[in-house]
């Protein structure tokens, strides 16, 4: 089956409830970096970047030959909704794609077999977005958009489809000891 997809993860700088939240260390690397390995070993994700304002994220995606785009000023507020971030950092790639995937920065434990399950279910179901949630109901931050979704993000429909994964939010440092 043929998917064209691309995968961003949005990853900030600053966190005003866990500063430093993206970087902090997990199971051995960045905690941004579990978003990024899943969507890099999925099967239908063709590239991966990271949006981010952090040199530090950058010259940690340089080391590991992952593109990354720089969020200007107009999407840096801390509280910048993610679709929003999304659409800027989709407008500025080479190559348009079917599909555009993401997992949240702050939500480790996704694997790329969660990745792959959404972007069969959106190209065969006819769902317009894929979202991730956890046993007991809560969003675990892995979405996939249709791409024309997110150029008209005002208009997402209702049309979602609902996989279970993995991954935990993480939002204070404590969030940790849940997973």
């Amino acid at each position: 089956m043929e998917i064209l997809a691309v995968g961003i993860v949005v990853a900030k700088e600053n966190s005003k409830r866990f500063p430093g939240k993206n970087i902090y260390p997990y199971k051995g690397v960045p905690l941004f970096w579990h978003s990024v390995r899943a969507l890099v070993e999925s099967k239908y994700v063709d590239e991966v970047y990271v949006a981010t304002n952090s040199h530090e994220i950058i010259d940690y995606c340089a080391k590991k030959n992952i593109k990354t785009i720089w969020r200007g000023p107009n999407v840096i507020e801390d509280e910048e909704p993610l679709l929003s971030v999304l659409k800027y950092s989709y407008q500025t790639l080479p190559k348009k794609y079917d599909h555009i995937v993401t997992i949240m920065a702050n939500c480790p434990n996704h694997n790329s077999d969660e990745v792959d399950e959404a972007l069969v279910m959106i190209k065969t179901d006819g769902f317009n977005e894929i979202r991730g949630f956890d046993t007991s109901g809560a969003e675990t931050g892995l979405l996939v958009f249709k791409s024309e979704v997110i150029m008209n993000y005002h208009q997402i429909s209702s049309h979602i489809g609902i996989i279970k994964s993995s991954g935990k939010e993480i939002h204070y440092l404590e969030d940790f000891e849940a997973i």
